[in-house]
């Protein structure tokens, strides 16, 4: 279980392990929820079948984050199984960019207004 407290992620997953020859590959499961006990529908589910990685994918905003974990070896082997979470960058550098425009345009009407004189 782990409990995340910032503001806007994106999860993936990835684990290194051998595939056998012949049977079941190994799966690794993430769901990711917004409940610690953990209830109702996933908010995300991530599934990678045999060794390799499953790309980033966002989540809806919530305070906190629960994880539940599956191992399924199969008929191979699971291991250094990593969890990463990602920080997704939100609205601000939209608001940035914006404050600058707005700056730009007041800044070219002082130049305008002195050359004018």
């Amino acid at each position: 279980m782990f409990r995340c407290l910032l503001s806007y992620y994106g999860f993936d997953l990835a684990f290194d392990g051998m595939n056998p020859v012949s049977g079941v590959n190994p799966r690794v499961i993430k769901e990711v929820f917004d409940n610690p006990g953990f209830t109702g529908t996933p908010i995300l589910t991530l599934i990678q079948d045999g060794p390799g990685s499953t790309p980033v994918r966002d989540v809806p905003w919530r305070s906190q984050y629960w994880f539940r974990d599956t191992f399924l070896p199969g008929d191979g082997s699971i291991d250094n199984a990593i969890n990463t979470v990602r920080n997704v960058p939100g609205p601000l550098p939209i608001l940035g960019a914006g404050a600058a425009f707005g700056f730009s345009r007041k800044l070219r009407g002082r130049i305008k207004a002195t050359s004018a004189v």
